[in-house]
């Protein structure tokens, strides 16, 4: 065999050269900037898809979420239904513990798991009957005095 069967594909065309070699030129004449990274366009199809939830941020409390899963082992899938395919990935991916074959580990997951929902539940409701704020200390309840309190803490 010579190999001459093979077919020679045909040089491309004098245009498409030219276009080709042109939108070379303009990248490389294009100054390089390595500080402001660009942003993302608006129509780029690549871009992350846009999830219209009820409002940002989780949506459960850790308790909510593991009465929700203990729930769904048991058998009761009304509220699991409800969610949307991408919340039961995640579900199944960080609590695999409530899906596939029970054994003594998995069993022990879920009593560490609602133990410790059991516990923040009762924090919480603490909390609100006490009316105690919770530690978040960006939210003051009246207004602070700064220059009075640096006047006292620098003497």
């Amino acid at each position: 065999m010579d190999g001459g069967g093979q077919e020679i594909a045909a040089p491309p065309e004098r245009d498409e050269e030219e276009k080709f070699n042109g939108d070379v030129k303009e990248k490389i004449n294009t100054p390089l900037n390595f500080s402001d990274p660009q942003p993302p366009s608006e129509d780029d199809p690549s871009s992350k898809m846009d999830y219209e939830g009820r409002d940002k941020g989780r949506q459960k409390k850790y308790y909510e979420s593991i009465a929700m899963l203990e729930m769904h082992y048991v058998g009761d899938n009304r509220t699991w239904d409800r969610l949307d395919e991408q919340m039961q990935r995640y579900y199944r991916r960080e609590y695999p513990e409530y899906f596939g074959r029970d054994n003594k580990e998995k069993r022990e997951k879920r009593q560490i798991n609602k133990v410790k929902a059991a516990r923040i539940r009762h924090e919480r409701l603490q909390r609100s009957i006490r009316g105690t704020a919770s530690k978040d200390t960006s939210e003051r309840t009246e207004p602070m005095d700064i220059q009075a309190w640096r006047n006292k803490v620098s003497g």
